[in-house]
């Protein structure tokens, strides 16, 4: 029965023939030899159609949504040889990992094949089994029944973080004070002025003397004064 052909429902009786009549002359005393035909039952066969159901998971058996799978004839089908055509089904797990395919023709070897790996897990780069015999599908791990297929996260780098180094503050220069030069109160002599009895001269002697002690500009008032006097 080709279940592979499309209109096939499953569970459906389909013909294995036509109608095939066998030709018969029964033998009456008396009577004329007359033929006869008579049909053949007809043979009928179940068409069956397998489903395909199994879990995408992580290594801690979380859900994986958004992988893709293809399910291919197996070109080594024991059944057949893979010489029946059976096009490629295809899905994709959903949001709770569950992976679905229908419809797939009974009594044929396929091969299962992950197409698209979600973001953030290594590709198996490998197959699976599926056996579908009587309606029942089988996924096989080598020779062991699965109801899940693991995807291996890839390995997460470890961050690295680099110190911030904050540069040392240099404190400002402490300003350097250069002392100015010292000033040497120059001590002028004594000078003989003439006496005008008012007592004015020896107030001015004791002034410049006092002058004389802060520096050297006492002595160009002194002079001044003197050249006023001698005037």
């Amino acid at each position: 029965m080709k279940n592979e052909k499309a209109g096939v429902l499953p569970g459906n009786p389909e013909y294995t023939n036509g109608v095939t009549e066998l030709a018969y002359t029964p033998l009456t005393e008396g009577a004329d030899p007359e033929e006869k035909t008579l049909p053949f039952p007809i043979p009928q066969v179940k068409g069956y159609h397998g489903t395909l159901l199994f879990q995408k998971e992580d290594a801690k058996a979380g859900h994986v949504p958004g992988a893709g799978f293809a399910l291919y004839h197996d070109p080594k089908c024991s059944v057949c040889g893979g010489i029946v055509s059976i096009p490629v089904l295809n899905a994709v797990s959903d949001a709770q990992g569950k992976v679905s395919m229908e419809r797939i023709p009974s009594g044929h070897d396929y091969l299962l094949e992950e197409t698209a790996v979600p973001q953030g897990y290594l590709p198996p780069n490998r197959n699976w089994k599926v056996v579908v015999s009587y309606g029942n599908t089988v996924l096989y791990d080598g020779d062991r029944p699965i109801q899940s297929i693991v995807n291996t996260a890839m390995a997460t780098p470890t961050p690295t973080f680099t110190p911030i180094v904050t540069p040392a503050v240099t404190p400002p220069a402490t300003p350097t004070f250069t002392p100015g030069p010292t000033l040497t109160p120059t001590i002028t002599p004594l000078q003989q002025i003439p006496q005008t009895g008012d007592g004015s001269n020896l107030r001015f002697l004791i002034s410049m003397l006092l002058l004389s002690l802060l520096g050297a500009g006492a002595t160009a008032i002194f002079d001044q004064y003197q050249n006023k006097n001698s005037h």
